[in-house]
């Protein structure tokens, strides 16, 4: 029914993971660039340090939860229709949070493997040089 990107920001810039604005500012930047419509978001700051935040999208959702003091971002993108370009979103966020070390995983939701699924798999391993 869609794909789900998976992306852990690893060696990210710890103030950068526990700056809300910035965190909010840079998910709705990265929604626009992958072409998906925002709805609606919530987020929450975590004393001493970290944040969770969820944006609906019409295409589904994209969440991130940080752990500044891990230098760690857990964020998912999942969207359903050909328009997105969640790859787009993923690379955005990986500049702005300046992650050195970053992990995508792409997982196909609702597709038999030898239809989209194939497809993506050809996209990222076009795209994943241009992301390191």
């Amino acid at each position: 029914m869609g794909t789900h990107y998976i992306l852990e920001a690893c060696d990210a810039n710890a103030e950068l993971l526990n700056n809300k604005t910035f965190i909010m500012d840079s998910l709705r930047e990265s929604i626009k660039r992958s072409n998906a419509t925002l709805m609606d978001e919530i987020s929450v700051e975590f004393t001493p340090q970290g944040i969770t935040a969820v944006c609906l999208l019409s295409e589904s959702h994209l969440s991130i939860h940080t752990w500044p003091e891990k230098n760690y971002a857990a964020i998912d993108i999942f969207t359903c229709g050909e328009h997105c370009n969640p790859l787009e979103a993923c690379n955005y966020l990986i500049k702005a949070f300046e992650s050195k070390n970053p992990k995508i995983k792409v997982i196909a939701r609702g597709y038999e493997e030898s239809t989209h699924a194939s497809k993506l798999h050809r996209l990222f391993k076009k795209w994943l040089p241009i992301l390191r």
